[in-house]
């Protein structure tokens, strides 16, 4: 599974009231550092962040340096 694919997998199971769009980009509610939620790009999560939202059925196919193959 493709970073771009786990992407789109945790946004569409992150529920409507915890995900947005935010100058054409999508986001989701995450915890911040300081105890506090904030917006975050799905491009800016980490790939541990991406691996911990996901299903435990798909966290050991993500591959976060795997290329999509046209």
């Amino acid at each position: 599974m493709t970073r771009e694919q786990a992407e789109n997998m945790v946004y569409r199971l992150t529920h409507k009231d915890f995900k947005g769009n935010y100058n054409h980009e999508r986001t989701i509610m995450v915890c911040g550092k300081d105890g506090g939620s904030k917006l975050c790009a799905l491009t800016d999560l980490t790939d541990e962040q991406i691996r911990a939202r996901l299903p435990t059925q798909y966290r050991d196919l993500y591959q976060p340096d795997q290329v999509a193959s046209s």
